[in-house]
C-alpha cells in the first residue's frame, strides 16, 4: 500500500502521528507496577529519616529546662487585687474602667483571680479598690 494510499484510508490523523502505525506501538520494556508503589515508599521513608535526624539534633531536653519558682511574671502589668469570685473580679474592673484605669484578670497559681494593670496606674487603681 503506498503511502498517498495509506493517508486515505488512515486518514489525516495517521499522518498527524495520532494514531498508531499499522504494525503496532513499539513500546520497549514497560516498568513493573510495583516500580510505581516503590517510589512514594523511598519518598516517605526519605522524609521519616529526616525528621528523626531533625528532632534528635533540636530537640528539646527537659532535663536542662530550670522550673520557675518564683513570683508569677506579667510583664509590664502588676496585680492590684486578688479574689476568687469571677463576678467580683467583673466588679472590680467596672470600678477601674470608669476611673479609666484599662485592667485584665488573670488565674493566679492559686486557683485565685488576679486583677492586673500597668505599672502606672496601680497608685491610682489601688485608692479605687480600696
Amino acid at each position: 500500500m503506498s503511502d498517498w494510499n495509506r493517508s486515505v484510508v488512515l486518514g489525516e490523523p495517521y499522518r498527524l502521528g495520532l494514531c498508531p502505525p499499522p504494525g503496532g506501538c513499539k513500546t520497549g520494556r514497560v516498568p513493573l507496577p510495583s516500580m510505581y508503589v516503590l517510589g512514594p515508599l523511598l519518598a516517605f521513608g526519605a522524609v521519616l529519616a529526616l525528621a528523626g535526624v531533625l528532632r534528635w539534633t533540636f530537640g528539646r531536653d527537659l532535663r536542662h529546662v530550670p522550673i520557675h519558682s518564683g513570683p508569677p511574671d506579667y510583664g509590664l502589668l502588676k496585680p492590684v487585687a486578688t479574689v476568687g469570685d469571677p463576678l467580683t473580679a467583673y466588679e472590680l474592673r467596672r470600678m477601674l474602667r470608669e476611673a479609666d484605669i484599662r485592667s485584665t484578670t488573670v488565674f493566679s497559681e492559686d486557683a485565685q483571680l488576679a486583677v492586673l494593670v500597668f505599672e502606672d496606674d496601680l497608685d491610682r487603681a489601688r485608692q479605687v479598690v480600696n
